[in-house]
């Protein structure tokens, strides 16, 4: 058992080529597997792991890759995982989550124009599961907002929102407590007498936009192709969760 305590303030990320150090020199010669979360990746981390000879795997924070990347993939050309979560074992096999997994190339940048870019592997991966969740909070968001819309709607001209101003201001509440704002569409109008009225939709384009991408999110590891395919890249990272599970506090 290898074990350090820090700060409660300490940065997880200037953590990991401590840990990354012990850990070799507790392996020795022998080569070990470093798993570890997002907090890993960073320029500085991914040096020292290549110059070092770790190999690791870790997930693409989600700021480093934007949805254009995954909007154009397409799950079934990617490859099937086989590997089933233990919370669906039990579960009859079309209702279990499923993966598929694609891989292109991850480069990143340093702060200095001197930093040479480092290019790893990188495996998108597709879950069934993270698209049903992402699907299912997508569509609670939008009943709310329209909930919220449709009130506003019939409000407009009355008492409390007499002026186009007021309407304006509501519609920004709602449009940022729901978090609609990308694909709210909105029009007011007044009639003859100056009273305003509301008409809304969403952009169906946006939203459609929004769903390719649900599902999708990325690995990048330093392991040859030759040791480990996309499939078993992600089945190594699965294997983080039993490992940290094992992790006893004495008594």
């Amino acid at each position: 058992m290898h074990s350090r305590v820090f700060d409660g303030a300490a940065a997880e990320v200037r953590q990991v080529v401590g840990a990354m150090n012990d850990l070799k020199a507790m392996a020795g010669t022998r080569e070990f597997l470093m798993v570890a979360d997002s907090k890993l990746v960073s320029y500085s981390n991914i040096t020292a792991l290549l110059e070092a000879g770790v190999e690791f795997v870790a997930p693409v924070p989600a700021a480093q890759l934007k949805d254009e990347v995954y909007a154009v993939l397409d799950p079934q050309r990617g490859e099937p995982v086989d590997w089933v979560p233990e919370r669906d074992e039990r579960k009859p096999e079309a209702e279990r989550e499923t993966y598929r997994v694609l891989e292109d190339t991850h480069t990143l940048t340093g702060r200095r124009k001197s930093d040479p870019p480092l290019t790893v592997r990188r495996i998108l991966v597709h879950s069934t599961a993270v698209a049903a969740g992402q699907q299912a909070a997508r569509a609670k968001r939008l009943a709310k907002a329209a909930e919220d819309l449709d009130r506003l709607t019939a409000a407009a001209g009355g008492r409390h929102y007499k002026t186009r101003e007021k309407i304006v201001a509501r519609i920004g509440v709602i449009a940022t407590k729901r978090r609609v704002t990308s694909c709210l569409r909105w029009h007011i109008t007044t009639d003859e007498h100056g009273t305003p009225s509301l008409t809304w939709h969403f952009d169906q384009d946006v939203l459609g936009a929004e769903t390719a991408v649900d599902g999708w999110w990325a690995l990048i590891t330093s392991v040859p192709a030759e040791k480990a395919g996309p499939a078993h890249v992600l089945i190594h990272y699965k294997g983080q969760g039993t490992v940290e599970r094992r992790y006893l506090l004495p008594d």
